[in-house]
């Protein structure tokens, strides 16, 4: 028997590879793999938008509360509720200790007063009427709106619209009360007391007529 060169072997091999892969792949031809530097130039999708830095308005705004600070009282405790109630809404120390019962217009203070303020809570005739909130202390140093010490009245008035009223300062030349007005018919008010410049120096929460006394208890 005559053997064939081993050359020719290999061409046939070769062929019969190549008339193999073309039934397998319906004849097509195979596409060069891409470099590595094609895959890392080719981005995976579109890039997104920087986000926006926020502007003089939103840096003013703080964390607001709305369990806490709200139209209806404080927390837990609605207007009208006695001095126990309020201790337990606000769940610290609070002085004087106790003057529960008194027919008087008294405040119970938070103890000790942070370095950044402070809440006072105002009873009449035993019962919550008002809170008054005095810088920006912790847990509740935003009124709604995340509005602060320190905002803008601009920024309140454009937030609020319709629902703020302007009403002139008693002992600030130039001063505000910005007085906000509850969204669905709530008890309460909200005061925020504006300066000169333009800035909320402290705001309140209570029911008329005590969230309008401009001296405390009077």
């Amino acid at each position: 028997m005559q053997r064939l060169p081993c050359s020719t072997l290999l061409a046939a091999c070769l062929v019969l590879a190549a008339c193999a892969g073309d039934r397998e792949d319906g004849g097509a031809s195979a596409m060069p793999a891409p470099d590595a530097d094609q895959v890392a130039a080719t981005p995976d999708a579109p890039a997104s938008s920087p986000a926006p830095v926020p502007g003089p308005a939103a840096a003013a705004l703080g964390e607001y509360d709305r369990e806490q600070v709200h139209f209806t009282g404080f927390g837990a405790a609605r207007f009208g509720a006695d001095e126990a109630a309020v201790r337990q809404a606000w769940g610290g120390r609070l002085l004087p200790e106790s003057l529960a019962g008194s027919t008087l217009c008294y405040y119970i203070e938070q103890d000790p007063r942070p370095a950044g303020g402070g809440i006072a809570f105002m009873f009449e005739d035993a019962k919550l009427v008002r809170y008054d909130v005095f810088g920006t202390p912790p847990g509740v140093s935003a009124a709604p709106g995340g509005f602060t010490v320190g905002a803008r009245a601009e920024d309140i008035l454009k937030a609020f619209g319709s629902r703020v009223e302007v009403q002139p300062h008693k002992y600030v030349e130039g001063g505000r009360y910005l007085v906000l007005s509850p969204e669905f018919g709530e008890p309460g008010r909200i005061v925020f007391e504006v300066d000169q410049d333009g800035l909320v120096t402290q705001w309140r929460v209570g029911v008329p007529p005590q969230v309008f006394y401009v001296e405390g208890c009077s």
